[in-house]
């Protein structure tokens, strides 16, 4: 089964100046991660939900839309799939389309959005600029990034919530199942950081 992520961008101009940039600075994610593998191993075998190997290829291009596009199957590991999501909030910053979001992100007026699989709109929420207005919501961004250790964290929230409603605390087995998500998350998102701020670099630099 096959799923898509992608930045719709405001023109195809502007897609198609994307395209140029990517198709010289782009990175796969075994390239992204290769720098912080001694980190995620730690002699113990490879940190759970994250693998070193690319499944995802790389940007394809929308003509009769002006999207840039990423195609993937199933497989897909916690690490590779936050790179894709990254990269597509970073480019929706740059070259997105804008439009409103009354549930998502009310009161924001028209934002920069990605599309999961074609049809579900996420808006793409800088904290700085709309932080006030949403609080921490899961569309929010900062500095273009929203990782993997804020996806433990709202998990492990969850959890939480749950256990007290019925009056319990989370048990032992879940939080040492999570802290250990954890530890290979914050190694993915100093990857995922590194790289954006290449890319970031670059793109200013042009």
């Amino acid at each position: 089964m096959g799923y898509s992520f992608a930045t719709p961008c405001k023109s195809k101009k502007s897609r198609n100046e994307m395209r140029v940039f990517l198709d010289e600075h782009y990175h796969a994610w075994d390239q992204v991660i290769e720098p912080f593998k001694d980190d995620l191993t730690n002699g113990k075998g490879i940190m759970p939900f994250v693998t070193f190997e690319t499944r995802l290829r790389g940007p394809s291009y929308d003509q009769g839309e002006s999207k840039v596009v990423f195609d993937y199957g199933a497989g897909f590991s916690d690490g590779e799939r936050y790179w894709l999501y990254n990269l597509c909030y970073w480019i929706a910053q740059r070259v997105g389309r804008r439009r409103t979001f009354s549930k998502k992100a009310p009161d924001c007026g028209a934002v920069p959005y990605v599309l999961y699989d074609d049809y579900e709109a996420w808006p793409v929420l800088e904290k700085s600029e709309y932080g006030d207005k949403v609080g921490d919501s899961e569309w929010v961004v900062e500095n273009g990034f929203r990782g993997m250790v804020s996806l433990i964290e709202w998990e492990k929230r969850a959890q939480e919530e749950t256990a007290a409603e019925k009056g319990l605390k989370i048990a032992k087995e879940m939080l040492d199942w999570l802290m250990g998500r954890r530890k290979g998350a914050e190694v993915v998102d100093r990857a995922i950081k590194t790289e954006l701020e290449r890319l970031t670099k670059l793109w200013e630099a042009r």
